[in-house]
């Protein structure tokens, strides 16, 4: 009997499972075998920094790579937006000029006679440093081991303030892949804190502001009576600016140019927590003055609202007073001297959201 086999050149796209037809031909009859691909895995596109977003006005890169590649396979790259460099499974993404929603895709392709396979990824370019006042990430510490005093975090932003204790004892510890993977400034007990009472001015510093936008990311690990997570001063009076305060019952009282909520909202221990705010005092209707918002979820709060704007001139982290220190972890704190659109208040919530695992 004599046999012929016709090869088959097979296409098909990321999603679902696709079978493949050998055909052959014997003494003049057409028999055709079915062979399902179960063993093929789709190829998927990842961020080596794991996180999906890159900063149009900042550090705008990301490592991309095939996270399974195929032996054989040859791997080519487009982006709708901003630019591809390099080739082969790692290459690097830039993101382009503007905020915005970009798509990556990479195929991989084997020979004639082999399919061609498609993965995309949505890359998130978003804008971080304007009107940016104060940028700390846990990540940009660099230069300590795990449990090592931190003496010092450094603006990643453009300002270039710096909060940092002098004192031995009462410095806070660097805690490394504490939180999806990544590092956290640990405040240990009641006497820990970070402070700058020399802020840079310009960028909000030093000049009444009617406008701010907050985003913290923490976790309480224990409670202390009036125990202040980020404090405010202007000059040396408590005008309280900015301030979180965790009251008794495991709550969390929030004050922003003495506009506070009156009924604190909960936290529990050991979870970790993404607090947000904007906060506007030219809002005609008070309840438009102060929004808070807990893991993107808004607070619904009585609001307390001052008439005075204070000038912001000290900035505390971890405690404002002696013996009040916030005792956890802190990841993220970002600080605008405006009130952040909605639009850009979700972008930034959902990059934080992203990175730290929430």
């Amino acid at each position: 009997m004599k046999k012929t086999t016709v090869k088959i050149k097979i296409i098909f796209a990321l999603a679902g499972i696709i079978s493949a037809f050998g055909c052959s031909i014997a003494d003049d009859m057409l028999g055709v075998n079915e062979a399902i691909l179960s063993d093929r895995v789709a190829p998927a596109i990842s961020v080596i920094e794991g996180i999906s977003y890159a900063f149009v006005d900042a550090d705008n890169t990301l490592q991309l790579q095939v996270s399974n590649p195929e032996s054989g396979y040859t791997y080519y790259w487009e982006t709708t937006g901003g630019t591809i460099d390099g080739e082969g499974v790692t290459v690097t993404y830039t993101a382009p000029s503007v905020a915005g929603n970009t798509v990556v895709r990479c195929y991989g392709s084997k020979d004639e006679y082999v399919e061609t396979r498609t993965a995309e990824k949505t890359i998130h370019n978003i804008e971080i440093l304007a009107d940016n006042m104060l940028w700390l990430k846990a990540d940009a510490i660099t230069g300590l081991n795990s449990f090592d005093a931190v003496a010092s975090w450094t603006d990643s932003g453009t300002v270039g303030n710096v909060l940092a204790q002098a004192t031995e004892a009462n410095k806070p510890r660097y805690v490394a892949d504490s939180l999806n993977g990544r590092p956290v400034v640990r405040f240990v007990d009641n006497t820990d804190s970070l402070f700058n009472t020399a802020l840079t001015t310009g960028s909000g510093f030093g000049v009444a502001q009617s406008q701010i936008t907050f985003f913290i990311v923490f976790r309480v690990n224990s409670y202390i009576a009036a125990s202040y997570i980020l404090g405010a001063r202007n000059g040396g009076t408590n005008s309280f600016p900015v301030l979180y305060h965790l009251a008794p019952g495991q709550q969390l009282r929030f004050y922003q140019y003495s506009a506070y909520n009156a009924s604190p909202f909960p936290v529990l221990f050991g979870q970790t927590n993404m607090l947000s705010s904007v906060c506007d005092m030219t809002q005609a209707v008070v309840a438009d003055k102060l929004k808070i918002w807990l893991n993107g979820t808004e607070q619904v709060d009585n609001i307390n609202v001052a008439a005075t704007n204070p000038t912001i001139n000290r900035l505390y982290l971890g405690s404002l007073t002696a013996n009040n220190s916030f005792v956890g972890d802190i990841a993220e704190v970002l600080y605008f001297s405006t009130a952040l659109s909605d639009e850009r208040r979700t972008q930034i919530e959902a990059y934080l959201t992203e990175k730290w695992g929430l």
